[in-house]
């Protein structure tokens, strides 16, 4: 039981879904108190945890930064924490934030469980004018994880900007 709980603890750190990681590594605690791994999920929520908040502090992110290394240097295929670090990077520096998004879409090309970094990029782009890049980011989106709102949202919302009203009526009719 405790593998199950951490494996759900993990897929919550996946979607930055960070309370109920936290619940499912207490859980997988409770039955198996003496986890190097269970605690390691457990201290990686307190870890993201500034990362997730608005307001990030400096210190935080030098910290954060420094965990999340640490953590890639353990597994470097663990997708929550390049996916921490592009939201880290999001505020701090967006380019750096881009090659972040980018790997955690590389480490599971075909995912439909999260649209996260699909909407991260999108954000950046629209935010730096390539626009083409942004609509790109979200049509990939949306043939993964057209279920999520937000997807349909920015989606429509490049249609708009794009004028192609009779799209994004048809996207946000399908929804």
């Amino acid at each position: 039981m405790a593998n199950y709980y951490l494996e759900l603890g993990n897929s919550f750190l996946d979607i930055c879904n960070l309370e109920s990681a936290k619940i499912a590594f207490e859980k997988a605690k409770s039955f198996d108190p003496a986890s190097i791994k269970v605690h390691m999920g457990l201290e990686k929520c307190e870890i993201f945890r500034p990362i997730s908040e608005k307001d990030l502090v400096p210190y935080d992110a030098e910290r954060a930064i420094k965990m999340l290394n640490v953590i890639l240097k353990e597994n470097p295929n663990a997708k929550h924490a390049y996916l921490f670090l592009a939201k880290l990077y999001h505020k701090i520096d967006p380019k750096i934030a881009l090659t972040y998004y980018e790997k955690v879409i590389s480490l599971n090309p075909k995912s439909d469980a999260d649209s996260l970094p699909y909407n991260g990029l999108e954000y950046i782009y629209e935010s730096e004018k390539k626009y083409e890049h942004a609509f790109m980011w979200m049509k990939e989106a949306e043939n993964l994880c057209g279920w999520d709102p937000l997807v349909t949202n920015n989606l429509a919302y490049q249609y708009l900007m794009k004028g192609r009203y009779e799209e994004l009526l048809n996207t946000l009719s399908a929804f």
